[in-house]
C-alpha cells in the first residue's frame, strides 16, 4: 500500500487528505525490527517502556540512529551545539549530528530543551525531513501543513497522539516504522533501505517444513516468495499476514504481523458446497464465502475449488482483517497421524491415547470410544482431541495391481480401482504379502475411501448382501501368471457400489433378488436368497431416523430397485432418507433389510419406492399393431432420443406429447412407465416446488425441460422455462408426494 502511496504522492498533494486505512501491527514485532536496526534497544533489562514519554534529547538519537546519518555520529562532542546542550551532554554527539544536516531545529531563544518532551508535531517533522520533504512541500502553516502530509503518507498508523501532544516510546516506536516502510521522496525505495533491508508488504506466511515437507529446512514459503529463516523464528506466526522485513532479499529477519482475527474450525464435512464444521461436541454449517483466496502447501486457490479436496479432519484457519473482513484461509491438510488398523478394542494404548478425553466421530456421526470395532480404520488429532472411525469395507476379487505387485500404489479388485493408504494395505497387496490375483480379500477403507488394510473376508465381514445383478464366467489371472475361469456373480450392495465374486456354482435364476454372500476358506463365494418384504413399515422419519417403529441407523445404506422378477431390466439407484422423508412405507417396499449390533436398521433394499433410476421424458411419436398386442413408441429423454418396441405392458398407455418414463438396455428402453399430467395449472415456481391452487408438487432434481412449438419439442435446462410471465407450463409427475413421487417433467410454450 505505501508504494502505491508513493507513487500517488505528487497528485495527493494537491488535493485534502486522504484517509487510507491500513491493518495493525503488533508491538514486539515492531520492537524487534528497531531493535534489530538499532534504533530503539530498551532498557539493559529488556523493558520497553512503552508508555513512558520520550524527550527531544532522546528522540534525537532515535531520529539519528533511523537515518543515513547514523555513521558519521562520534562517540562524544566537541562543542555545545546548543546553550542548554553541554558538549558533555551525552545526548550532544546526536544533537550536533542532526542540527548539522538540518534535521532538527531549536528555539527561537537558542535552546534545544533536551529534557522536554517531544510532541507529536516536531516528531512527524522530523521524520518527513529524513524523508527528503521540505517546506516547499508541506508549506509553512505550521503545524498542520507537516500533520496533513505525514497523515496523507501514513506516517500516523497506529500513532495515537494528536497536535500537542507529548510522544510515549510506544507512539514514537510505530511512527519510525511507518518512515522505514514509507519511500523516501521521488523515490519507489523504502526509507529502510539506508540499513540494506526490504519491507515485503501483505506478506502471508504460509508453511514452514512443519507444516509442509516439500519445504527446505530453515525456509518458509510466504505468498511473495521462499525466504531463508533463523533457528529461532517464532512459528506462531505462521499462516499470519503482516510486513516481512528482508536482508539481501532472501533472508526473513523479522515478521511484523498485523491484528488479524483468526479462527480454526475442524472440518466435519462439505455439503452442498457449505464447510460443516465440528465444534464443542456439535456440528454447524458456516457462513465462510467460499470465494475467498486459500493457501495450501504454498499453493494458492479459492476456497470454492477446493472444496473437493477437504476431508474430515483437515484445519481450515481464517483470517480477517482489523476491520473483521475475511481476507483468507490457511488450509491445512493431512493432519491426522494414521491410518490405524484396530485390531483390538485397546488400540489406542500403543499411541498413548488418553481415550475417554477424546471426541469421537465414527461414519460422521458424533459417537463414543466404545463403538470403534475390531478391523475399523482410525485417525487421530492430540492437538483437536478428537478420533475419526470409518468402518466401510469392501469384499472382492483381487485382479491386478498398478503399476506393478512389486510396487503397487493402485489395485484393481472386483473391477474398482482403489489408491493404497499407509505400509499395511502395501504389504498385505505387494509381491510379498499374503494376497495373490484371483483370491477374496477385503478391504477396509480409510476416510478418502482409499485402501488402509487388507483381510480375510471371512475374518472382517463374513457375510455381504446385495442385489443379485447379473451371473457369467470370467477369467481370473492366478498367482503364477497364468488365467483361470470361474463362475462369477455380480451385486450391487446396499451403498450403491458393486463387486464381483468367484463362485462354483451357476447362481443365474436368482439374478434380480436379494442375495446374501458368503465366503469359504478358500474365498469362494455362495449365496442365498433373502426377502423380508411386509416386516418393515411406516411413516418414514428422516429427522428423527426412524421408519414406523423401527429405529434407522444414521450412516443407513438405501438401494432402490425397480424390480425383482426373473427377466425383469435390471434398474437400481442409491437414495438417502431425506430422499424418501414422509413416504408412509407398505408392506412389500421393504425388500429385505439387515441391522447393526446397536439393533438399528444399516441396510435397506427398496422395492422402487422413488422411480429415480427411470429416465424420464416426452413421447414424440407412439403407434399400436394390428393385434393391439405391441406399442412401438420414441420418446425425447435425457438429451437423446430413445425408442421402444414390445410388449405392450398391461394397464399402462403412452401418447404422443405425454410423459414418460423408461428403462435402459444400452440405447433402447425395456421398460416403461406413464407420467400423470398436473391437472392444476402452475402458478409459481419457486426453486424445487411448483405451486397450484390443489397444492405444492416437489420438482425432482433431475427433472426434464421442453418447449414445445407446433408439434416439435426442444430439450432445455429447466431454469430455461420457470419464468411464467414468458411460457405456459404443462407439468407431469409419476405419483402423489407423499407416496415418493415428483415432478418429472415439465412442458413449456410461449405466451402470445
Amino acid at each position: 500500500m505505501r508504494k502505491i502511496i508513493c507513487l500517488m504522492l505528487a497528485c495527493m498533494l494537491l488535493l485534502p487528505a486522504i484517509n487510507i486505512s491500513a491493518s495493525t501491527y503488533d508491538d514486539y514485532g515492531t520492537a524487534t525490527l528497531l531493535k534489530e536496526l538499532g534504533i530503539m534497544q530498551g532498557d539493559p533489562d529488556g523493558n520497553l517502556r512503552l508508555d513512558d514519554y520520550v524527550t527531544r534529547a532522546e528522540f534525537s538519537k532515535i531520529a539519528i540512529t533511523a537515518s543515513s546519518y547514523k555513521n558519521t555520529v562520534a562517540k562524544q562532542s566537541a562543542i555545545s551545539p546548543f546553550k542548554d546542550v553541554s558538549y558533555k551532554h551525552w545526548a550532544a554527539p546526536f544533537v550536533s549530528v542532526a542540527v548539522k544536516n538540518g534535521v532538527i531545529t531549536g528555539y527561537p531563544d537558542f535552546t534545544f530543551r533536551p529534557e522536554q518532551n517531544v510532541t507529536y508535531e516536531e516528531a512527524v517533522t522530523v521524520c518527513l525531513k529524513l524523508l527528503g520533504y521540505t517546506s516547499e512541500d508541506y508549506g509553512v502553516s505550521w503545524p498542520y501543513g507537516q500533520v496533513g502530509m505525514a497523515e496523507n503518507l501514513n506516517l500516523d498508523e497506529n500513532v495515537t497522539a494528536n497536535v500537542g501532544d507529548n510522544m510515549t516510546r510506544r507512539n514514537v516506536m510505530n511512527l519510525v516504522y511507518n518512515m522505514l516502510n514509507t519511500c523516501s521522496k521521488n523515490t519507489d525505495r523504502d526509507y529502510i533501505s539506508v540499513f540494506d533491508y526490504t519491507i515485503v508488504e501483505d506478506c502471508v506466511l504460509i508453511a514452514t517444513s512443519k507444516e509442509d515437507s516439500s519445504v527446505g529446512g530453515n525456509k518458509i514459503n510466504t505468498s511473495e516468495g521462499t525466504y531463508n529463516i533463523s533457528s529461532d523464528f517464532n512459528r506462531e506466526n505462521v499462516g499470519k499476514k503482516g510486513d516481512a522485513v528482508l536482508k539481501d532479499n532472501k533472508d526473513l529477519v523479522i515478521f511484523v504481523p498485523y491484528n488479524q482475527q483468526v479462527t480454526a474450525y475442524n472440518i466435519y464435512q462439505i455439503l452442498d458446497n457449505k464447510v460443516i464444521v465440528y465444534e464443542n461436541g456439535k456440528t454447524m454449517a458456516t457462513d465462510i464465502d467460499t470465494s475467498i483466496s486459500v493457501y495450501n502447501k504454498g499453493s494458492k486457490s479459492t476456497l470454492s475449488a477446493m472444496l473437493n479436496q477437504i476431508n474430515p479432519g483437515d484445519i481450515l484457519t481464517t483470517y480477517k482483517n482489523s476491520e473483521g473482513v475475511l481476507d483468507y484461509g490457511i488450509l491445512n491438510k493431512d493432519t491426522l497421524e494414521g491410518p490405524i488398523i484396530a485390531y483390538s478394542n485397546e488400540w489406542y494404548k500403543s499411541y498413548g491415547l488418553d481415550i475417554g478425553n477424546y471426541t469421537v466421530i465414527k461414519d460422521g456421526t458424533k459417537s463414543t470410544a466404545n463403538s470403534i470395532s475390531r478391523y475399523d480404520v482410525v485417525y487421530y488429532s492430540k492437538a483437536l482431541n478428537t478420533v475419526y472411525a470409518y468402518s466401510k469395507k469392501v469384499t472382492g476379487v483381487y485382479e491386478s495391481a498398478s503399476p506393478n505387485k512389486d510396487m503397487p500404489t493402485l489395485v484393481t479388485v472386483s473391477g474398482v480401482t482403489y489408491k493404497l493408504e499407509g505400509a499395511s494395505a502395501y504389504n498385505s497387496l505387494s509381491s510379498q504379502g499374503v494376497h495373490n490375483y484371483g483370491d477374496t480379500v477385503t478391504l477396509l477403507l480409510g476416510r478418502n475411501g482409499d485402501v488402509a488394510g487388507v483381510l480375510e473376508p471371512k475374518e472382517a465381514v463374513g457375510i455381504i448382501n446385495g442385489y443379485l445383478k447379473s451371473t457369467g464366467i470370467k477369467q481370473f489371472s492366478t498367482a503364477d501368471g497364468n488365467t483361470i475361469s470361474s463362475n462369477c456373480i455380480s451385486i450391487v450392495r446396499a451403498d450403491g457400489t458393486s463387486a464381483d465374486f468367484r463362485t462354483n456354482v451357476d447362481y443365474s435364476n436368482f439374478i434380480n433378488k436379494i442375495v446374501t454372500v458368503s465366503f469359504n476358506n478358500d474365498g469362494i463365494a455362495s449365496i442365498a436368497v433373502r426377502n423380508d418384504s411386509g416386516s418393515i413399515y411406516g411413516v418414514v422419519d428422516a429427522n428423527n431416523n426412524y421408519i414406523g417403529k423401527n429405529k434407522i441407523s444414521p450412516n443407513v445404506q438405501i438401494l432402490d430397485i425397480s424390480g425383482t422378477k426373473a427377466g425383469e431390466p435390471t434398474a437400481y439407484t442409491k437414495t438417502y432418507m431425506s430422499r424418501i422423508d414422509g413416504i408412509e412405507l407398505e408392506s412389500g417396499d421393504v425388500i429385505y433389510y439387515s441391522k447393526n449390533s446397536d439393533g438399528e436398521i444399516s441396510e435397506l433394499f427398496l422395492n422402487n419406492v422413488t422411480g429415480d433410476m427411470y429416465i424420464y421424458g416426452i413421447v414424440t411419436s407412439s403407434q399400436l399393431n394390428t393385434a393391439g398386442s405391441v406399442k412401438t413408441f420414441n420418446c425425447l429423454a435425457n438429451w437423446n432420443s430413445y425408442s421402444y418396441k414390445g410388449a405392450t405392458i398391461s394397464g399402462v398407455s403412452v401418447k404422443t406429447g405425454g410423459g414418460v418414463g423408461i428403462l435402459l438396455d444400452g440405447n433402447s428402453a425395456v421398460e416403461y412407465i406413464s407420467l400423470k399430467q398436473l391437472s392444476a395449472s402452475v402458478d409459481d415456481i419457486s426453486g424445487d416446488i411448483i405451486k397450484t391452487k390443489k397444492g405444492d408438487y416437489v420438482i425432482y432434481g433431475n427433472a426434464s425441460a421442453f418447449v414445445k412449438s407446433g408439434n416439435s419439442y426442444m430439450q432445455t435446462d429447466l431454469n430455461e422455462v420457470t419464468d411464467l410471465t414468458k411460457y405456459n407450463i404443462t407439468a407431469y409427475y409419476d405419483k402423489e408426494i407423499n407416496e415418493g413421487g415428483r415432478i418429472r417433467v415439465l412442458v413449456a410454450v410461449k405466451k402470445d
